[in-house]
């Protein structure tokens, strides 16, 4: 039982060919069974997953794989998540009947070990794929305690020939829909993260270090497309957004059929 589901297990040391050693020999484990929202929720392990989850119920099946590369571990878990509901922000709801593909992989990028050279810091590639609703990448440096976003991409709602290579550094989000709702998702990703996205003078207990490592995911770069916009508790039509974050401050360039100018958000 795992994630509040059966599931089979198999796998074990992954030795080279011909090799007499177990020695530096990766494992990898291999999973199929079900999972549910109840059960990601108590997987504290999975850290942004299990508090996404909260947005979650019922249960779907699912496939993983699990090895480790110089004690980082390496996953890719994919599902179709037919039979659980999902009560995201448009256009990520969805209801229990309807499949859509899940694809989540971390997989390090720099695992190779050379004889007599210093290892880099290690660095990791996390991305997450909802069907042909988008995708997200980030690269990561996981040499730490905590992994620290160094570049990565969003896009979501964007046709095929409209993605993008991930930027120098930093974090672009390209996004095109026919609603979107900042306000709604603004309080999902604070659940996600486990930190307020909104960090004003009285919350003094909030930590830097916590705050930035939350931060840190959002995008720099920010290009959004709606036919209707929702923020602030206002509504706004054919818009188009386009600016980034320095820190907790947003500026952007807006235009939409009620207003048009330079916007700063705190």
């Amino acid at each position: 039982r795992m994630l509040g589901g059966d599931v089979r297990l198999d796998g074990g040391l992954v030795l080279a060919p011909g090799a007499t050693s177990t020695r530096n020999a990766p494992t990898l484990i291999r999973a199929s069974g079900t999972a549910t929202a109840e059960g990601l929720r108590q997987a504290s392990e999975f850290g942004f997953v299990a508090r996404l989850a909260r947005q979650a119920s019922g249960s779907a099946a699912y496939t993983a794989a699990l090895s480790f590369r110089r004690g980082v571990p390496e996953w890719v878990v994919q599902s179709n998540l037919q039979g659980m509901a999902l009560s995201l922000p448009a256009p990520l709801q969805k209801n229990a009947a309807t499949p859509l593909s899940l694809h989540l992989q971390a997989e390090l990028l720099n695992g190779a070990l050379t004889a007599g050279v210093a290892s880099p810091p290690l660095r990791d590639r996390f991305s997450m794929g909802l069907g042909t609703l988008g995708r997200v990448v980030y690269e990561r440096d996981v040499s730490g305690e905590v992994a620290r976003v160094l570049r990565g991409a969003i896009e979501v709602g964007l046709g095929s020939q409209e993605t993008s290579p991930l930027p120098g550094q930093g974090v672009s989000a390209n996004i095109k829909l026919s609603q979107f709702n900042v306000d709604a998702w603004k309080e999902v990703l604070s659940q996600a993260t486990g930190t307020p996205l909104a960090v004003g003078v009285g919350d003094a207990t909030v930590a830097d270090a916590t705050v930035s490592e939350a931060m840190s995911y959002l995008p720099t770069l920010l290009a959004v497309r709606a036919d209707r916009l929702t923020f602030g508790g206002r509504q706004f039509n054919q818009v188009v957004v386009g600016g980034g974050r320095d820190g907790t401050l947003w500026r952007a360039n807006l235009d939409a059929d009620e207003l048009n100018g330079y916007l700063e958000y705190r």
